[in-house]
């Protein structure tokens, strides 16, 4: 009784401690909905299109499409972007910034800017990825 009854409860201690883990926040998701924008480049080249951004990735993730074509840009090769958010009833701003990471290497990343004036400006960095290194003991 006692083989059976310890698996059992390592067995439901790793399930509880899993499910601890999931992702609660809807404002962090992935939406398929396409917004007209404008996207400038590190260039300075500015173009109207529509757009598609995401944080599932940690640097984020922007798309455009143009015509039947979708187009995957990378931070380092934007300088901002934005969109309406018709969900939101906004129009949204993204800067694409240079940002320390976990290993202390200089990364570029898509910040949202949420207040901008002539003093001060507020950026947000959100995204859905989660770190797990401290989560081996759970990886089979």
């Amino acid at each position: 009784m006692k083989r059976l009854f310890l698996p059992l409860i390592v067995i439901l201690l790793v399930v509880q401690a899993g499910f601890g883990q999931v992702v609660r926040n809807n404002s962090a998701s992935f939406s398929a909905d396409w917004n007209q924008g404008a996207v400038v480049f590190s260039t300075g080249d500015t173009v109207r299109c529509n757009v598609r951004f995401n944080n599932v990735l940690p640097e984020g993730l922007l798309q455009v499409k143009e015509g039947e074509t979708v187009l995957t840009l990378l931070p380092q090769d934007v300088k901002s972007f934005c969109f309406f958010d018709g969900n939101r009833k906004r129009m949204r701003k993204f800067y694409a910034l240079r940002v320390v990471n976990q290993t202390g290497k200089s990364a570029p990343v898509y910040m949202e800017c949420l207040y901008d004036d002539e003093h001060v400006s507020m950026l947000n960095h959100r995204t859905m990825a989660m770190p797990y290194e401290y989560q081996n003991y759970m990886r089979f």
